[in-house]
């Protein structure tokens, strides 16, 4: 009976040890601005989607998943502090800073694409040998473009001024931040010019923890944000926020 006694209580220890670990509260600091991405007027909706896909994840994992806001000078002492488990930040660590973080999958992809006219069959810039293509000056679509020796350059400092130019045939394409391009495609030019290609670059949201703390955390969003593709959640929220 004694023996008995031990076992059933040793089995209860473990079992409220599986519950604990089940039910584990982590939480995530957030900058709903995302700067210095360019979400082209969107960060509301990336907001809001961003706190769906937790909430998702959280469901899926059977985990709490708090986030708080934090302006994108605080993410990182935030988090060094302990004040968050993890972040979420278009902000990839630098090369000398891979010992320091820990970095997940990309869950929002916010890098330049390739914006063509609508009748256009274009779909990479490889197929721009001896072509006009506009960028923003300094952008991350300037040093993108400027791998390809054979594309002609036109820079311009006002994407407004950017995607008139391709309408009026100025361009032969244009290379400029996802939502940006999203928002005028979408709108302005709807059937007149349209996004061509995937994001050309890694640029995205991510969660980042400190290297050997809170690994697990990176661990279940990575995996609940892939369920949540499998499952058709991620989609639906993508249209839900108008970001698809």
């Amino acid at each position: 009976m004694k023996r008995l006694f031990t076992f059933l209580a040793f089995f209860a220890i473990l079992l409220s040890g599986c519950s604990f670990s089940k039910n584990k509260t982590y939480t995530v600091g957030i900058d709903p601005s995302f700067s210095p991405a360019v979400l082209g007027g969107q960060a509301d909706n990336v907001y809001g989607f961003t706190v769906d896909v937790l909430q998702a994840i959280a469901k899926i994992e059977g985990v709490n998943l708090k986030y708080s806001q934090a302006g994108s000078e605080n993410l990182f002492s935030g988090l060094r502090l302990g004040g968050f488990q993890g972040i979420l930040s278009t902000l990839y660590p630098l090369n000398q800073e891979t010992e320091t973080y820990s970095v997940s999958n990309t869950y929002f992809k916010t890098g330049p694409v390739l914006v063509v006219p609508y009748d256009s069959n274009l779909t990479s810039l490889e197929q721009f040998n001896s072509k006009i293509v506009g960028v923003l000056v300094n952008s991350d679509a300037f040093y993108i473009v400027q791998k390809y020796p054979y594309i002609v350059i036109s820079t311009f400092v006002n994407p407004a001024f950017l995607m008139e130019g391709l309408s009026y045939g100025e361009s032969d394409g244009i290379v400029l931040s996802l939502l940006e391009a999203q928002s005028f495609v979408n709108n302005l030019y709807n059937r007149v010019l349209k996004i061509a290609s995937p994001p050309l670059n890694n640029e995205g949201l991510r969660m980042i923890t400190i290297v050997n703390q809170n690994e697990d955390l990176i661990k279940l969003f990575n995996r609940g944000l892939e369920e949540c593709k499998k499952r058709g959640i991620y989609q639906n929220l993508l249209q839900k926020w108008k970001l698809n």
